[in-house]
């Protein structure tokens, strides 16, 4: 048995008594009183049964002052929201859904209970008729043919084990996967809602509407006797990926503004350009530099049913932003200084041009885009085939904050 002493202390390690003056004083008094020393330092009463009790109020007065302590839950971050370098930014509208529904994976498909008939070929029941009219024709008693029809063995599907199961996306239009478990060699046919049939141990069938469907395993043995297992399937509703793209064009922004606007409903939604997950909700705002992209919306119901629609817009009537990706001081007139176009549409701007070896800036400019290739301004130049990085940081006449960047490859005339 543990120690009380012990158990004291496992109770208190890691915790601190209030710092409170005014609680101690008040311990110090019941102390007093509880051992009952008195002015003159004589006890009234056992010593240690007073230290005992004293202990108890110590504790009782350290745990009622303990704070309250609650657990935090972690924090989540949601990846769903990453924006791809096309897009600038990207502002989900406030209609955002407020469940969000996950979309089904392949699994295996609770099915309803089986009705399961055994069934014998024609031969069998004729030849079983054929044995009791000889039976009755020898003038065999019905206690003799009653023996001998015990002693004839059954056919394999009065005691083979049947079953099947199902697995996949328990969604119209998605294929099932159906398998089937036997115990002895057999011929399998299925049967979906009566009119698809299909042969094989394994079968794939695409339900196309909503609601119960039927699926019957019909099971034949090499002595021809067989077995039909009846099941049931749930399948729940597809739904539809529709949306529309609306574009604010103005030949002053370099980000055109592009409202993406899904058919509203109860359904959850997911939006990715040019393969990139960009936001949630029915409708979504993003900015977007010219070019060719690709809209694809997820749409899921509450079932974990999803469906996809892809469309590709094009912008080209914003302004653009130009820089070559390499220049030369050859003198002939092309590329001789490095230098960003497009500029006449930016409020404002700054520009840093690195070293990518050293990782050190060798020019910034806030007026003129133009470099020559001067580090820092100095008669020092770079070796021939050195890399740059270059970002500019902006905004534009629209009020969109931009910032693009690239590489930069310098081959003098000689070295």
């Amino acid at each position: 048995m543990r120690k009380f002493d012990d158990i004291i202390k496992n109770k208190l390690e890691g915790y601190e008594a209030p710092f409170d003056a005014s609680a101690w004083s008040k311990l110090e008094r019941s102390l007093d009183t509880v051992t009952g020393t008195n002015a003159s330092g004589s006890n009234s009463f056992n010593l240690h049964l007073a230290a005992g009790v004293a202990a108890t109020i110590v504790l009782t007065t350290i745990f009622t002052s303990l704070p309250n302590i609650e657990q935090k839950p972690p924090v989540v971050e949601d990846s769903d929201h990453s924006v791809p370098t096309e897009i600038i930014e990207s502002t989900a509208s406030s209609n955002t859904d407020a469940i969000e529904f996950i979309a089904q994976e392949v699994h295996l498909i609770d099915l309803g209970s089986a009705e399961t008939v055994v069934e014998k070929s024609a031969s069998n029941i004729a030849g079983t008729s054929e044995n009791r009219t000889e039976e009755k024709q020898s003038g065999s008693s019905s206690d003799e043919a009653e023996n001998m029809s015990s002693q004839t063995p059954k056919r394999i599907a009065e005691n083979a084990q049947a079953d099947f199961t199902a697995k996949g996306i328990q969604c119209a239009e998605h294929k099932v996967r159906f398998n089937a478990n036997l115990d002895q060699s057999a011929k399998v046919t299925w049967m979906f809602d009566g009119l698809f049939v299909k042969d094989g141990l394994s079968a794939e069938h695409a339900f196309e509407s909503a609601g119960t469907h039927e699926v019957r395993m019909i099971a034949e043995f090499t002595d021809n006797s067989k077995v039909v297992l009846k099941r049931d399937i749930t399948i729940y509703e597809q739904p539809i990926a529709d949306f529309d793209v609306a574009m604010n064009n103005s030949s002053e922004c370099v980000l055109t503004d592009v409202i993406l606007k899904a058919t509203p409903s109860s359904n959850h939604y997911k939006w990715l350009m040019d393969g990139d997950s960009i936001g949630k909700g029915q409708t979504l705002q993003v900015r977007l530099k010219n070019g060719l992209h690709t809209v694809e919306l997820v749409t899921i119901n509450e079932a974990g049913c999803s469906a996809k629609d892809t469309y590709p817009i094009r912008v080209e009537n914003g302004s653009e932003i130009f820089a070559p990706n390499a220049f030369s001081d050859n003198g002939d007139g092309l590329n001789d200084a490095w230098e960003v176009t497009g500029l006449e549409n930016l409020r404002s701007f700054s520009l840093k041009i690195t070293r990518v070896q050293s990782n050190s800036v060798v020019f910034e400019t806030s007026t003129d885009a133009k470099w020559d290739g001067s580090i820092n301004g100095t008669s020092e130049r770079p070796v021939r085939g050195e890399q740059f990085t270059w970002v500019l940081s902006g905004t534009d006449e629209c009020g969109n904050r931009i910032q693009q960047g690239g590489p930069i490859s310098y081959s003098p005339t000689s070295r």
